[in-house]
């Protein structure tokens, strides 16, 4: 690091070749062929793209309809410079996974675009990362959890890096498979610290464990490293309700009632459930798209049945609890365990039969 590398903007894919193998030798790495040709693509060879795509990316991660408009017309930029192109395709799949994902466009179409645009991705290379990741996202969505395991495996060790270690860790935990989803984490850790994915890893894997005190404290630095974007304040407000910080989850839910973001039903629903809040949970659940998105996303799901079993709806939380199932997230001692809310319907013979099914699905998942 003690080395100075100038250059021009035009110079910067030989600069990031050059640091790259510097820091192969001093660390005294072999790498296989394989290896050093993925070392020196250019997967995007122009320098203006490039920087197009990195905006791109940056946006994307702050999962908020302006971001990912924002996100979508850079990628079209970057492919206006550089024609058919591999990684933006997939970075196109990966913008229109999130419009799904995050409840901003909940038609089948836009899933099903995600997954045409990886699938250009993979004719163009068949080796791109991205776009393995991509469709492993997608496999999640639809609740195949063994795809998507299989694929993010193959985008990471195809090079993708960071972000599929965190899904990796996030889907092993939400099938049962802790010590996979501890030792991804870990490992994300180790290559990314600087990060907020590490530390998002972090506390989805110690909220699943029971950890709850761990959780708030990963993801109130994930909150830190994002600017306190709306969707890391949902999952910190969460993270606060289980470990029992009512006052702090209620004020960041409000925060994100108000931004009128596409998390904000969550914070809306969750804030008026969490304060008892009978007449405002009713007029939340009944002005949200939630419900709809939540038939077709399984945390979506596990929401509304926390939020209605905190409202003493038991019947209402069995049914969204079936769908979380039913769409993948099979922890079955979370459910049964763990999850502080779900204490009174646990004597409760439907979800004695729901968490049968969770044990069977899981076992599917074991590995």
């Amino acid at each position: 690091w003690a080395e100075r590398y100038t250059g021009t903007l035009e110079d910067v894919f030989e600069l990031q070749e050059r640091l790259a193998r510097h820091i192969v030798e001093a660390l005294r790495v072999t790498l296989t062929a394989d290896e050093d040709r993925r070392l020196a693509a250019r997967q995007i060879p122009d320098a203006r793209a490039f920087d197009y795509y990195l905006r791109a990316r940056q946006d994307v991660y702050r999962m908020t309809q302006a971001g990912l408009d924002r996100a979508f017309a850079l990628a079209n930029q970057a492919l206006e410079i550089t024609g058919p192109n591999a990684l933006l395709y997939a970075t196109l799949g990966e913008i229109h996974f999130w419009y799904r994902s995050t409840g901003i466009r909940t038609d089948e179409q836009t899933l099903q675009c995600a997954a045409s645009w990886a699938t250009k991705a993979l004719e163009l290379a068949s080796d791109c990362a991205l776009a393995f990741e991509v469709r492993g996202l997608i496999q999640w969505q639809r609740g195949d959890m063994g795809g998507a395991i299989r694929d993010l495996g193959q985008a990471v060790e195809l090079g993708a890096g960071s972000y599929s270690l965190w899904w990796l860790a996030y889907v092993c935990a939400e099938v049962g498979r802790m010590t996979e989803a501890r030792r991804y984490s870990e490992r994300l850790m180790s290559v990314d610290p600087g990060h907020w994915i590490s530390r998002a890893a972090q506390a989805w894997v110690a909220l699943l464990s029971g950890e709850f005190g761990a959780a708030v404290v990963a993801g109130r630095s994930v909150a830190d490293l994002t600017g306190n974007e709306p969707m890391a304040k949902v999952f910190l407000g969460m993270y606060s309700a289980y470990a029992g910080r009512k006052e702090e989850a209620c004020d960041l839910f409000g925060q994100v009632a108000a931004a009128g973001e596409a998390w904000s039903s969550v914070g809306a629903i969750y804030g008026a459930a969490l304060r008892q809040d009978r007449e405002a949970f009713r007029r939340a659940v009944a002005d949200s798209p939630l419900l709809k998105l939540a038939r077709m996303d399984k945390e979506f799901s596990w929401w509304l049945a926390d939020g209605f079993a905190l409202m003493g709806d038991m019947d209402n939380a069995l049914r969204w609890l079936e769908s979380a199932i039913d769409l993948g997230f099979v922890n079955h001692r979370f459910w049964s365990e763990i999850d502080p809310f779900f204490v009174p319907l646990r004597t409760d013979l439907r979800f004695q039969a729901l968490m049968d099914r969770a044990c069977d699905k899981q076992r599917a998942f074991a590995g």
